[in-house]
């Protein structure tokens, strides 16, 4: 599931907090960017087209902005942006051609410190190049009157050919580098909270679900969405498991649930394609799971009548639920 955005201005997205992310970036190093698009439609022949993410640094200098370039031969991926208002604004754009009409795996790594800049697509470097910062960190004390954007060059946009023209997901922010390790493995399905965790400041899914589309690292500085962006279903792109819509997600605030079902309405959890994921829980003591400790969970069936929890090791149980109406699970 994702969203499908138009290049209309009347419909965007916003982190609904003035200056947000730029306040969580202050002093950072390196920032990474990583994302799932789908390309409907470029305006063609320009060189700053199709914004996915805009951040803005002291008021109104964009600091980062991951974005598409259709003045060449190819439509590529772009990065511009700045360590702080008194830089000049630089861009480095891709080489890859990233098409229309197919799901694609977007990333970038601005390096302050290091004074360079990495693309990715697909799980690989798309193209590096070394840039010139005024400072070694991310610096913004000071930016309190603007929102970031997704999909827009600003609150509201201002001109459409700065608006993708098709679907987002897995919109994820980190405060340092992911490296080449962390694009391959999300461009093979892993979910951004697997990824360099303690670094990760937003992991906005955009499963259509809500609005605001939550974060679900925890700090509940979601999407908002203006006007009409329109959920929309996909086939897998990574299946068994990882970017697809057999992954169905609880808010932040219970912890990062993910639950693998073989369709949204089975009624028994038959699931044979799942061998192991990871459950996460506000406390030991949540009234529908009572887990301590536990690392990991096998879960299968063995036949839908099963009543009881059969415990094989101290961090692998085999689970079978009598129905969905179980109200609750003890180990």
């Amino acid at each position: 599931m994702a969203r499908d955005f138009t290049k209309n201005t009347a419909n965007y997205g916003r982190f609904p907090t003035l200056g947000a992310l730029s306040a969580e970036l202050h002093g950072a190093g390196v920032l990474s960017v990583a994302a799932w698009v789908y390309i409907d439609t470029y305006t063609a022949s320009t060189a700053s087209v199709n914004d996915i993410l805009d951040i803005f640094l002291e008021d109104t200098g964009l600091g980062f902005l991951l974005y598409f370039d259709t003045s060449g031969a190819n439509s590529v991926l772009k990065w511009g942006g700045r360590s702080q208002i008194s830089d000049g604004f630089q861009s480095l754009s891709g080489t890859a051609n990233v098409s229309t009409g197919a799901w694609h795996h977007v990333g970038v790594v601005q390096d302050i410190a290091g004074d360079a800049i990495r693309l990715y697509l697909g799980g690989s470097g798309d193209n590096n190049g070394a840039v010139t910062f005024g400072s070694a960190t991310w610096v913004d004390s000071n930016d309190q009157v603007v929102r970031d954007i997704v999909s827009g060059n600003a609150d509201p946009p201002t001109a459409t050919s700065r608006q993708m023209d098709g679907r987002i997901a897995e919109l994820a922010i980190w405060k340092g580098d992911i490296g080449v390790s962390g694009f391959k493995a999300l461009a093979a399905g892993e979910r951004p909270s697997k990824i360099l965790i303690a670094s990760l400041l937003r992991d906005v899914t955009m499963l259509g679900i809500n609005d605001p589309e939550p974060d679900y690292t925890g700090a509940l500085e979601g999407v908002d969405l203006i006007g009409t962006v329109s959920r929309i279903d996909h086939a897998p792109v990574t299946p068994p498991f990882g970017f697809d819509d057999d992954l169905i997600m609880v808010p932040a605030a219970v912890g990062p649930t993910i639950i693998g079902l073989a369709t949204e309405t089975s009624s028994a959890l038959s699931i044979t394609p799942l061998k192991t994921r990871a459950i996460g829980l506000s406390s030991e003591t949540d009234s529908a799971f009572s887990i301590a400790r536990l690392k990991a969970l096998t879960l299968g069936l063995p036949t839908e009548a099963d009543t009881a929890f059969g415990i094989t090791s101290g961090v692998e149980v085999s689970v079978g639920l009598a129905s969905e109406t179980d109200s609750a699970l003890a180990l």
